[in-house]
């Protein structure tokens, strides 16, 4: 999926597998003809951190020098929150957001608050089904009752589904400044939200600083694969266990990488999620985020670049640069 951050314009989506529309009735099978960019709802993982990490910088104003407890795993309510590449440390917040530690976002989550972090997705449209102009849009599966584990595991995108749809628009909102966007199909369509809201859901500082931290992840964390050469690609790796008849299963799992460039001034959002990717040579046996959507994305920027005409970043600075001062030698997912 390929989104116009500044006003929504859906440009682009896939769902695969598909069918011929010209000869819908033949043969019809229930999983081509499923809508999976606006109808599918599926527990997106660590692109969540985004909306967390937004959260935490708008309502607390943390300094990005404060440091999170990711010594040990976190206990609570029967459930061990544990990092996939555990660095044992107490971490600043970018290297939380650069390694995808889900411990550090949960503890993130706890000085955000329960009602803090649910004003936060509520905001963004991650609770509530969207409005758009066809009739294949999913509902939201989220936690009912909301528990304080809910609060910890909803923070890094477990146990709370939304639909990729979903998930672009509130992209679109963190990266384009602050302000709220409605995702629309149509051009000037009666029916479609203001194209220019003037609806601000984050500061214009706390926009700056999540576009640096997105950076950061592609040019020095888990989504390093999709750091193409030519324009400044931002963004966050998923990788979720899929949730089959109520139980998690390691060994199917959805993959997603979701990027904004040019990322000093974001005009798009390029989504590709991968559902039960599986490793093999080439991505040396792993089959998460930064192996298998990252580098879909960044090829796709490449295409998009060109076609658009776009000019490469030459001498621009990268955005990131200063947050290098508050990483050290960590590891992350990849």
């Amino acid at each position: 999926m390929i989104i116009n951050v500044k006003n929504g314009e859906v440009l682009a989506a896939t769902s695969l597998p598909d069918f011929d529309p010209n000869s819908a009735n033949t043969n019809p099978n229930a999983s081509n003809m499923f809508n999976r960019v606006t109808l599918g709802v599926y527990e997106l993982g660590s692109t969540f951190k985004i909306f967390t990490t937004a959260a935490l910088l708008e309502q607390k104003h943390p300094l990005f020098s404060q440091k999170f407890d990711a010594t040990h795993p976190i206990v609570e309510g029967g459930h061990t929150i544990h990092d996939y590449h555990a660095e044992n440390k107490f971490l600043t917040l970018p290297e939380v957001f650069m390694v995808s530690s889900n411990i550090g976002t949960a503890r993130m989550a706890q000085e955000i608050g329960t009602n803090g972090l649910k004003s936060m997705f509520d905001e963004l449209g991650l609770l509530k089904k969207p409005d758009f102009e066809i009739e294949e849009v999913g509902s939201p599966i989220i936690p009912k009752p909301w528990r304080e584990i809910n609060t910890l595991t909803a923070s890094y995108g477990h146990g709370i589904a939304v639909s990729p749809l979903q998930l672009m628009g509130a992209v679109s909102d963190i990266v384009n400044g602050g302000y709220k966007i409605y995702p629309k199909l149509v051009m000037n369509a009666d029916k479609a939200k203001a194209t220019n809201s003037n609806e601000r859901i984050i500061s214009t500082e706390t926009s700056l600083k999540m576009r640096q931290l997105l950076r950061l992840v592609v040019s020095e964390g888990t989504a390093r694969k999709a750091n193409i050469s030519g324009y400044y690609v931002g963004g966050k790796t998923g990788t979720a266990e899929k949730n089959i008849n109520g139980k998690y299963t390691s060994d199917k799992n959805i993959a997603i990488f979701v990027g904004a460039f040019p990322i000093d001034n974001p005009m798009y959002a390029v989504m590709v999620l991968v559902d039960e990717p599986h490793p093999n040579k080439s991505s040396y046996g792993y089959a998460t985020a930064g192996w298998v959507a990252a580098p879909a994305v960044g090829r796709i920027v490449t295409s998009m670049g060109s076609l658009l005409g776009m000019q490469p970043h030459t001498d621009t600075a990268d955005i990131a640069e200063p947050l290098k001062q508050f990483i050290s030698d960590v590891k992350g997912e990849h």
